[in-house]
């Protein structure tokens, strides 16, 4: 059994460490208006244009080194990922097969600092 400590799978103290956990996430709906259906240490969304959302953090991050995955766009030929990341917010994209645009279901989530 002691070779299962330190593994994701264990109970011990390794996991949780803050740069191994999600320093945010968020899931909404990017279309139209924007709005969140679940998130954490998201305070809010801006809308700037088709396919262009800022998610704005409730507690900022200590830098704007911090790691983003975003996941939307449309089945077929779509594309996610983000740019502009500030210490309080990042603008999570999608796109149809050539140009941003709106997106239904849309995740994010965040690690670093």
């Amino acid at each position: 059994m002691s070779g299962l400590v330190g593994t994701s799978h264990s109970k011990s103290k390794v996991i949780g460490r803050s740069l191994d956990t999600a320093k945010a996430w968020i899931n909404f709906n990017g279309t139209g208006t924007p709005s969140i259906r679940s998130s954490f240490n998201v305070s809010t969304l801006s809308d700037y244009e088709a396919g262009q959302i800022g998610v704005n953090f409730k507690s900022p991050m200590k830098d704007s080194n911090y790691a983003v995955c975003v996941l939307g766009g449309h089945m077929y030929g779509g594309n996610a990922g983000c740019f502009d990341r500030n210490t309080s917010t990042f603008k999570a994209v999608t796109s149809s097969s050539s140009a941003y645009a709106d997106s239904s279901e849309v995740s994010a989530i965040v690690f670093g600092n």
